[in-house]
């Protein structure tokens, strides 16, 4: 019996040690460690309104330090829609995220819902991201993107942030590559192509984004983010 109690004494202790912290998967309650805030547009099928735009600076436990994120907060006051969307922090810029989306991506309101458009050119896919939700104000807003994002299937310990966003992944391969760098130079010239206007079509029920990186590409996408067509638009 003695002998027992220990074995099971032994093992309650090594279990403290291997016992993860946070369920795996989950990422422990981000808190906000600092904030910048800003102001942008999106559009909507009636034309554009002001949205308000908060990048908050927070942590997660990664595998062997504090891993730096940047949730990016972005609220529609009339409605009170918000979504949020979390990637790694730039120590360096705190307000990096902001300037993307307004430079780069794209915001687009439709029916209490927010979709944002963004793209990248490694691999070249465009990540659309509907989110719903309602808040009273910004403060409210960052508050539940919190909670969301600390309650969502992102685990800091792996490489891609995406995967936990539910973010639907559209492939530019088809678009080809001298969309991004001409065939005689094997580094690209434009490293982000920019998503420079989005227009919902009703009768089509198509989403048309507009791309601008060596040339303007038209990308259509169906009513739920698929791809239907891209062609060239304009040669620069």
């Amino acid at each position: 019996m003695a002998y027992e109690i220990k074995w099971i004494a032994l093992l309650s202790v090594v279990g403290a040690f291997l016992l993860p912290t946070a369920a795996v998967g989950a990422i422990p309650q981000l808190t906000a460690k600092s904030q910048v805030d800003s102001v942008g547009t999106a559009y909507t099928p009636n034309g554009n309104v002001k949205i308000e735009l908060r990048e908050v600076r927070t942590e997660a436990m990664g595998l062997t330090e504090p891993r730096p994120l940047s949730v990016l907060v972005i609220f529609e006051p009339e409605s009170g829609a918000f979504s949020w969307r979390v990637t790694d922090a730039d120590l360096a810029t705190p307000s990096l995220r902001i300037a993307e989306l307004k430079d780069e991506q794209a915001v687009f309101l439709k029916d209490g819902e927010i979709i944002d458009f963004r793209s990248v050119w490694s691999p070249p896919v465009i990540y659309v991201r509907a989110y719903r939700g309602h808040a009273s104000n910004m403060d409210d807003a960052e508050a539940q993107a919190l909670n969301a994002a600390s309650a969502s299937s992102l685990d800091p310990r792996e490489g891609n942030l995406e995967a936990g966003q539910g973010a639907r992944v559209v492939s530019l391969v088809g678009i080809g590559s001298d969309f991004f760098y001409s065939p005689d130079n094997s580094f690209p010239e434009v490293p982000i192509p920019k998503v420079t206007a989005v227009r919902w079509d009703g009768g089509a029920q198509h989403w048309i984004v507009t791309l601008q990186a060596r040339w303007k590409a038209e990308i259509t996408l169906d009513a739920y983010y698929s791809l239907v067509s891209m062609k060239k638009v304009e040669q620069n």
